[in-house]
């Protein structure tokens, strides 16, 4: 059985366009059991793309005014986003999205501005809920308040943000992980230029 990679993605274009592209996907969730197979196939004959809609939101504006559409896909082990980048260039949208896969320590956006996802780090810990953060020093004061709640007075906010991400989750894990919370996991997210997803 294969690991579910989570894709959060929003297309940005024109609203009609966007409406028709959240109708099918609200078809495909109804009629197909969220299959983005079966759709890849209407759209693209002879597409092999294995992936599941989960959920659609309405299309919106931002407030720069543009319009947006916003829906999650589940795949297998990777993000695997070609079929959606090649939907977005043939309605003319702009593409974006977050790719998670926390089996595989797989975490992707190709938002290099953060205009809709401007998460860059995750924490995964039993003991609380999952966590993002936009930059290195949110994550750090998270970690500080984790330890201040377990009961550690000494955390230092300035060395930490001297180690790397795979230091921080050691520490994390000696000080962070006992019977009761038994994971604790910090991911990075890759930061994928546009035209490069995958």
């Amino acid at each position: 059985m294969a690991n579910i990679c989570f894709n959060d993605i929003t297309m940005v274009g024109d609203k009609a366009i966007l409406q028709r592209l959240h109708d099918d996907i609200e078809r495909c969730l109804n009629d197909n059991e969220g299959s983005v197979y079966r759709y890849g196939n209407e759209l693209y004959p002879g597409s092999n793309y294995e992936g599941w809609f989960d959920d659609v939101g309405e299309v919106n504006k931002t407030n720069e005014g543009e319009y947006f559409l916003r829906f999650t896909v589940d795949t297998k082990w990777t993000p695997a986003m070609d079929f959606f980048a090649r939907l977005a260039k043939d309605k003319g949208f702009r593409f974006y999205y977050t790719a998670e896969e926390p089996g595989c320590e797989l975490y992707q956006t190709n938002d290099v501005n953060g205009e809709f996802y401007d998460e860059r780090y995750v924490l995964y810990c039993r003991e609380c809920e999952i966590t993002y953060y936009s930059s290195k020093e949110d994550l750090v004061d998270g970690l500080a308040f984790l330890f201040k709640r377990r009961g550690y007075k000494v955390f230092n906010k300035e060395s930490a943000m001297e180690c790397s991400i795979k230091e921080l989750e050691k520490i994390g894990r000696i000080f962070l992980v006992d019977g009761t919370n038994t994971w604790f996991d910090i991911g990075e997210f890759e930061i994928v230029p546009a035209g490069e997803e995958r």
